[in-house]
């Protein structure tokens, strides 16, 4: 569906002669090489290099032979990018001549003179370079032309006649099936049929060349190299005639196929697709040539095994126009005849379009495209006489023609379509074909190309059908109703535009009027015969005409005023010129009166006729596709483009580095990807106000796009073969959604939200606090209630514009609402908002409404439906069929029974799967019940809600109180029972209950509460006993008023129970409270309570256990933590040593440090599988290979097996064991010196100042023990602060180490990348890394810390030094 507009019309600066031959300059987008043959006393040669910006560059002019009668002059012009050993392989023009010669012309800025490097006698008459440049083909000349394949030195490695009788040798096998020779036919006529297929074919199936054919041979490759085809004109069989086939050949020249004998007519013209799959030839029909109407002229097409294979035929007679669907008000075309002969056939790079040269009265070029098996007449351009054209081997849509002077064309594919803004956005594309151009309107319609909506014919001249060369749009909208509006624009700057009226679009009215297109406007543009494009703006009264003309030394930008809806004539026109460029886009600017050019310098300015131009901010490429569109007041106007190299590009950014199509909405910008994706972006990104929130979904392989209509929300694509799709991306139905949703059309928003299956939750979230506010108008525009349903049903506690559907542009955020009671809130206003407006019509959505609440109000759900149940049963029994679909049968049946209304548990059963065997009866065993309360115990039981069954059958009397007490012990619902029988004489009876549970349940302390509370003294008693709460149980003993004995048994049962768990000071204090001092005070000595020891004598008055119990014990006590000090010291010394003999060990051979590694675990945090070859003792610090070559077999898991997790298991009980000399001796030293000089030194300094003050009091023997303890802690801590100062020292020299040795490693790298040769820098290199790597393998532990705890009692400090 796309157009192939003209980009660019220059003419190449050369003499103004014929030029027979031409060429592009691959090296440059302006330059073409061209030849030409002069005959005269000698023929001469003549090679010129011909550009835009500066004059023609002749390389050489020389003789050569003259061409035989008959013969072309020029057979082939070739630029290879490699000429071969005689041009000492330099890019090289090659010229073959009809004379023979075969001439290499080198290029550059070093070339050489011109050289004929080889020549044929008989002369050439055909000849092509094969698309690597490896091999050439000739045709030579003379009475038996031959085939000859050349390599590019100039060897031939093949010869052959060109005549041959053999098929080839993929020559098709024939069985016969559907023959009448394989059909039964009785004997005598089996064999008469048989005779019949092996007689000889009357005349030549292929026919006698046309009037047009020159009976020159033509060659055409493939453009992969593997084939090509020759077409020659030979003598026929019976030798009556000549007729012509094709021929196709491998790259060996070996004779593949032949053409189908059965094709008569075909011409001289060939031309292979670049794809390979189409040999394209033409064909005349009527008369002696192929069957068909007389006249008829066709392009056909040829497989590689030689069969027919589609074709299309060319407009030279009104009978050859397609048959399209012409509106009733467009007249259609008078009968016409153009008699015209065919001279060349050309694809381009990509084989998407073919050029077919006519020669009539005039030459005619003619550019086809395909599209779903349809061919299109794209374009149509007239000349004097035409030499050669020839298609840029690098720039498919760069077109070169030589006829009196030298023209080079740009071309670009792109779909015209309307781009009105919502809601008159009809979306009409226009799809031109010859003199016709067809219409579709997809916001009404999607029609697959080639057909269309509807049709219509134009041109300049009745009598003479002409192919637009441009078309644009404009939409103009007036009182509700949508006209579109398309200008065409024709060859001597002829421009007609006509109306298509659409009426109202919004309308729903079915069946839509049909288009009636009309002509409103016809004019030519004065100055602008060359116009290549054209652009249209339409106001209330002035229809405005922009036309590009790019003359090569004035380009302007034509304007022209017409008025408007009554087109009278120019009224006004202005011309603009334009700086000078190699390509030039126009656009209209949607919204304004204004068109945009846009040229290859990447410049965008915009025109009008009232206003003076206004440049725009450049872009970084030249965009054919261009659009400019409104950004902020900052920066009014902003271009978006396309360039032919895939980025989209604004003047600031690049949108996209690879698209393949984009189109733009009045909201968004969407751009197909190579990866078969659609993007989408808002353009309010573009003003750097918002985030760039880009968007995409997944659309079919090499997918363009086409248009886009945003009011229907539709993405128009065309896919590669040609058919349209039509899809509906989730961007624009959210902007469209949000459109209504803003404009509180939530019943429209509802409907589109369902028919694109949009979360209906967005209708909520978009605005919570308006639809709130607006449900009453909700249900006025959504009048089925199955609809409000839907609605209530989708609900959930989720904001989808901060999870599925983020808002495209950032509002000021509004005081968020608790989301957890969303669908509460919304139910609430429905119920009420339902209820106001008619309960019986919306009694679905109030349950609904119920239903949905979280947690689901069920109860409030079925009081509704049991009100009807009296009222109306038939609107009851359809509600609760609608309330058992929403919830299940048996769940509702629950939830009527715990209402106790066994009516409508009835109602629910009856409408449920449940068998009436079983709940009938069950029914009315529960309605026999009496009284309530103990109905309602049933019914809870039944349901298992037994705390509420409790307080049931609590309240059905004192005659159930005993049942009620065993109901409560045998579902353990004491906590309930004590809420049923609160401020009951019953009561402490549940409390005794609960005790014994609790008991029972080893849980004595919550047990003896209960039975206190339960007045059941001796089990609290015995569970504060259980518990250790011997303070609570002496109290309760001492309010039972136990006697005197008794109590101390119980005293002195108490104090061994807790002494058998180590609680010496519980126990002593135990035994002090019945006043058995000497073994309390004897206890609190065990327990190193000294001080509370002294207080105890003093309290009993028993200072003679101070001497018998508590000096003994503190003596006991001091050498205690004397030998503590002393085991602490000694381990000091030997851990601190062996640190140091470790870093001795590390410093003479760090390799041995460690021990074998066959005996040497792994660290855990390093996983090494168990296959592998060679490993060295720093693999296990490190999950990287090694650096030796030899160790490619290792191998690294990734996942850890059952046996790797019991290893691991293992490592880390050794770890723990710090065995010597394994790796984790110097981690577990370390951490042990810690543990020393911290935590056990701390505890020692705590135990010692609780201990001097006591023994300093306790006599001279007992002083001199604490002075004794005080000096060894003294020397103790000394010698720690020592060690730490050691340790500390150790850990700055390891630090010093690792900078050290990153620092060599650096160097040595360094030393490595610029030593010239790598063998001895890499082995100090790798030497380094060992170092590196040993020191990084060291975990960073800081110095342990000493503790600092008081302790000292300075009235045992000897007297300073006099």
């Amino acid at each position: 569906m796309r157009h192939l507009s003209t980009l660019a019309w220059q003419t190449l600066s050369a003499p103004a002669q014929p030029w027979h031959a031409v060429v592009a300059d691959v090296e440059a987008n302006d330059a073409a090489y061209v030849a030409r043959i002069e005959h005269g006393s000698s023929t001469s040669l003549t090679l010129a290099r011909v550009c835009i910006a500066s004059p023609a560059d002749e390389l050489a002019t020389l003789s050569v032979a003259p061409a035989p009668p008959g013969v072309p002059p020029l057979p082939d012009l070739r630029l290879l990018s490699d000429g071969g050993d005689s041009v000492h392989h330099a890019p090289a023009l090659c010229v073959i001549t009809g004379g023979g010669d075969m001439v290499l012309q080198p290029v550059g800025d070093d070339a050489g003179p011109a050289d004929v490097v080889g020549s044929v006698d008989a002369g050439i008459l055909a000849a092509a370079w094969s698309p690597d440049e490896d091999l050439l083909v000739l045709i030579t000349g003379g009475a038996t032309p031959r085939l000859l394949l050349m390599t590019r030195h100039w060897d031939v490695v093949h010869e052959a006649p060109l005549a041959t009788d053999d098929f080839g040798a993929e020559a098709p096998v024939n069985v016969g099936w559907g023959s009448k020779s394989t059909q039964f036919h009785g004997s005598e006529g089996k064999q008469a049929a048989m005779a019949a297929a092996q007689a000889p074919a009357a005349g030549d199936p292929r026919g006698p060349l046309v009037p047009d054919d020159d009976g020159l041979p033509r060659v055409s490759w493939r453009a992969d190299g593997a084939y090509f085809v020759v077409s020659s004109a030979e003598p026929s069989a019976d030798g009556a005639h000549q007729h012509r086939l094709l021929r196709i050949y491998t790259r060996a020249g070996v004779l593949s196929a032949t053409s189908d004998p059965s094709v008569r007519g075909i011409s001289h013209v060939l031309a292979v697709r670049p794809t390979g799959n189409l040999i394209a030839t033409s064909q005349r029909m009527g008369g002696p040539y192929a069957p068909g109407r007389t006249g008829r002229h066709d392009i056909v097409f040829f497989e590689r095994n030689g069969l027919r294979h589609g074709e299309f035929s060319l407009r030279e007679d009104a009978a050859s126009m397609p048959d399209v669907p012409l509106a009733p008000s467009v007249p259609p075309l008078g009968p016409w005849v153009r008699e015209r002969t065919i001279e060349r056939l050309a694809w381009n790079a990509d084989g998407t379009i073919l050029a077919v040269h006519l020669r009539g009265a005039t030459h005619v070029l003619q550019l086809w495209t395909t599209g779903n098996y349809h061919w299109y007449l794209k374009h149509e351009a007239e000349y004097d006489v035409v030499h050669d054209i020839a298609w840029h081997p690098e720039q498919p849509l760069t077109l070169l023609v030589a006829h009196t002077s030298v023209e080079l064309r740009t071309f670009w594919l792109e779909t015209p379509c309307s781009r009105g803004l919502p809601p008159h956005d009809a979306a009409c594309a226009a799809v031109v074909d010859g003199a016709h151009v067809l219409l579709t309107p997809f916001r009404w319609h999607n029609v697959p190309p080639p057909m269309c909506a509807v049709a219509l014919a134009d041109s300049p001249t009745p009598a003479a059908p002409a192919t637009p060369v441009h078309v644009a749009w404009t939409t103009y909208a007036a009182d509700g109703a949508t006209t579109d509006l398309l200008a065409l624009l024709y060859a001597g700057g002829h421009v007609h535009v006509w109306a298509l009226e659409y009426g109202p679009l919004a309308t729903s009215q079915r069946p839509r009027p049909a288009l009636m297109p009309r002509r409103v406007a016809t004019c030519t543009l004065p100055d602008a015969a060359r116009a290549i494009q054209v652009a249209l703006t339409v106001s209330d009264t002035r229809l405005t005409v922009a036309a590009l003309v790019p003359d090569a030394q004035d380009p302007a930008l034509v304007l022209a005023a017409l008025p408007w809806p009554a087109a009278s004539g120019i009224s006004q026109v202005q011309r603009v010129l334009l700086s000078p460029a190699t390509a030039w886009r126009l656009v209209s600017v949607a919204g304004t009166a204004s068109f945009a050019v846009h040229d290859s310098h990447g410049y965008v300015a915009m025109h009008s006729l009232e206003a003076a131009p206004l440049e725009l901010e450049p872009l970084a490429a030249f965009c054919p596709t261009l659009f400019v569109v409104r950004a902020d007041a900052a920066v009014p106007f902003v271009p978006i483009g396309l360039a032919p190299h895939g980025p989209v590009l604004t003047p600031e950014r690049v949108l996209a580095k690879e698209a393949t199509s984009l189109t733009l909405t009045h909201r968004v910008a969407i751009w197909t990807t190579p990866s078969h994706t659609a993007q989408f972006l808002p353009l309010a990104a573009l003003s750097g106000t918002t985030q760039m929130l880009e968007l995409g979904r997944r659309v079919e392989r090499g997918s363009r796009i086409v248009t886009t209509v945003p009011s229907a929300m539709a993405l128009v694509l065309q896919m590669p073969r040609g058919n349209l799709e039509t899809v509906y991306p989730r961007p624009l139905v959210l902007d469209v959604i949000r459109a209504h949703l803003d404009a509180q059309a939530y019943g429209e928003a509802l409907r589109i939200s369902r028919a694109h299956r949009v979360d209906l939750n967005l209708l909520h979230d978009h605005a919570p606090a308006v639809f709130l506010a607006d449900v009453p108008r909700v249900l006025a525009q959504i009048e089925h209630p199955d609809h409000i349903n839907l609605l209530l049903s989708s609900l959930r506690n989720e904001d989808v514009t901060a999870t599925l559907y983020r808002a495209w542009e950032p509002t000021a955020p509004a005081a968020a609402a608790d989301l957890s009671t969303k669908v509460n809130r919304v139910c609430a206003a429905f119920l009420a908002a339902l209820t106001a407006a008619d309960e019986r019509r919306y009694l679905s959505s109030i349950l609904t409404a119920h239903v949905r609440q979280v947690p689901p109000d069920l109860e409030g759900g079925l009081a509704v439906l049991r009100k009807y149940l009296a009222m109306d049963a038939a609107l009851a029994d359809e509600a609760c069929k609608y309330i058992i679909f929403l919830v299940p049968a048996d769940e509702l049946y629950k939830v009527a029974l715990g209402m106790y209304d066994l009516e409508l548990a009835l109602q629910i059963a009856q409408h449920s799967p449940r068998d009436p065997r079983e709940y009938v009866p069950f029914l009315r065993e529960l309605r026999a019940k009496t009284p309530p309360a103990y109905q309602r115990f049933f019914i809870d039981d039944h349901l298992g809600r037994h705390g509420k069954a409790l307080r049931s059958l609590a309240l059905a009397g004192e005659s159930y109180a005993d049942e009620a007490l065993a109901y409560m012990v045998q579902h353990k619902i004491y906590r309930e029972g004590l809420a049923a029988w609160a401020h009951t004489p019953r009561l402490p009876q549940v409390y005794g209950l609960f005790g014994d549970y609790l008991s029972a349940h080893q849980r004595p302390a919550e047990a003896a509460t209960a039975f206190q509370l339960a007045h059941r003294p001796g089990d609290a008693l015995r569970a504060f006993r259980e518990a250790d709460q011997w303070a609570q149980a002496l109290t309760v003993a001492l309010e039972m008023q136990l006697p005197r004995a008794e109590l101390v048994q119980l005293a002195h049962d108490m104090s061994e129970q807790l002494e058998e768990q180590h609680k010496y000071e519980a126990a002593a204090r135990v035994l002090l409270q019945v006043q058995e001092a000497e073994s309390g005070i004897a206890l609190l000595c065990r327990a190193h309570a000294f001080v509370d020891a002294q207080l105890a004598c003093a309290a009993q008055g028993r200072h003679d256990l101070l001497e018998t119990h508590v000096a003994p014990a503190a003596l006991e006590a001091h050498t205690t933590l004397i030998e503590e000090a002393d085991d602490m010291a000694s381990q000091l010394e030997r851990q601190v040593q062996r640190l140091a003999e470790l870093d001795a060990k590390r410093t003479e051979d760090p390799s041995a440090f460690y021990v074998d590694e066959d005996h040497a675990p792994a660290p855990d945090h390093v996983d090494v599988m168990s296959d592998v070859s060679q490993l060295t003792q720093f693999t296990r610090y490190t999950a990287a290979t090694s650096l030796a070559p030899s160790l490619s077999t290792l191998s690294l898991g990734s996942k850890r097996t059952s046996r790797q997790k019991s290893q691991a298991k293992k490592e880390a009980k050794k770890k723990l064991t710090g065995r010597k000399g394994s790796v984790y001796e110097e981690g577990y030293l370390h951490d042990s010196l810690q543990k020393l000089l911290g935590t056990r030194l701390n505890a020692l300094q705590r135990d010692v100042a609780r201990l001097l003050p006591v023994l300093i009091t306790l006599g001279e023997r007992a002083r001199a023990a604490a002075q004794a303890l005080q000096a060894r802690l003294l020397a103790l801590e000394a010698q720690a602060a020592q060690a730490a100062s050691e340790l500390e020292a150790r850990a700055a020299a390891q630090e010093r180490d690792r900078g050290e040795a990153t620092q060599a490693l650096a160097a040595q790298i360094l030393q490595l990348a610029h030593a010239p040769g790598a063998g001895e820098a890499a082995g100090t290199a790798l030497e380094a890394l060992w170092a590196w790597r040993h020191a990084a393998a060291r975990p960073q532990r800081p110095a342990p810390s000493v503790s600092s705890e008081p302790w000292k009692l300075h009235l045992l400090e000897p007297p300073p030094p006099m």
